[in-house]
């Protein structure tokens, strides 16, 4: 919810102030486009990712814990961010989609498909692992390879899932109030649900493809923990 707070602040002020208001242009969605909600969404999925590596390194996240986290890692996080980004839907949003070259339109979209399955783990990696941001690019095509269908899957499909919820729940908002402020603030609370999901599933997915490619013991890692 923190990290998807400035997005929907600029939203839902100038929802109240109107569109011709100084608040509604100064929205940086606007002048800095996809780029800004994109890099909010990542900032929330890579805590959720933070949260799941805490506990099971730890067994105890917490939010101070996270912010603690994002802040150590700096550079190396954000760059592995960046990378993931860059990968998957920054990918098809800097090109665009392009109605006079369905072709065009269609390659970027399943090369951007195949590249956040194939990058799925870069930013557990650089949590995990503290790796540099193309260490942690590399290391997931590693952990990536010979679980690359398992891990499409899951990925495709909590990403299409967690996008058709957000787009259905709002609209149906909206048809039952028809206030538009109150359709924003209530995507504030399903995006801040929503988008964590993603960096729970990237943390579950890193780890899952240790155990299979290196047969990571997270039990005994767990046991340690304890004792």
């Amino acid at each position: 919810m923190l990290f998807h707070l400035p997005v929907h602040a600029f939203r839902i002020a100038g929802r109240f102030a109107g569109a011709g208001s100084a608040v509604y242009r100064a929205n940086p969605e606007f002048h800095v486009g996809t780029l800004w909600w994109e890099t909010w969404n990542s900032l929330a999925m890579t805590a959720g990712a933070i949260a799941v590596c805490q506990l099971y390194d730890a067994g105890t996240p917490s939010v101070q814990g996270v912010v603690r986290t994002m802040r150590r890692g700096g550079w190396r996080l954000l760059g592995a961010i960046a990378a993931y980004d860059v990968a998957g839907a920054g990918l098809s949003s800097a090109f665009g989609a392009d109605p006079g070259e369905p072709w065009r339109s269609m390659f970027l979209a399943l090369l951007s498909l195949s590249l956040i399955a194939w990058t799925a783990p870069a930013i557990p990696v650089a949590i995990v692992e503290g790796a540099a941001p193309w260490t942690a690019v590399a290391r997931a095509l590693t952990l990536v390879r010979s679980n690359f269908w398992r891990v499409a899957s899951m990925v495709w499909i909590l990403w299409w899932v967690t996008n058709t919820a957000d787009s259905f729940s709002v609209n149906v908002m909206y048809q039952l109030t028809g206030n538009s402020t109150v359709s924003g603030i209530f995507d504030l609370a399903v995006d801040g649900f929503l988008y964590p999901l993603r960096g729970v599933a990237l943390a579950v997915l890193y780890f899952d493809c240790r155990v299979r490619r290196e047969a990571y013991d997270l039990e005994a890692m767990l046991d340690a923990v304890r004792t």
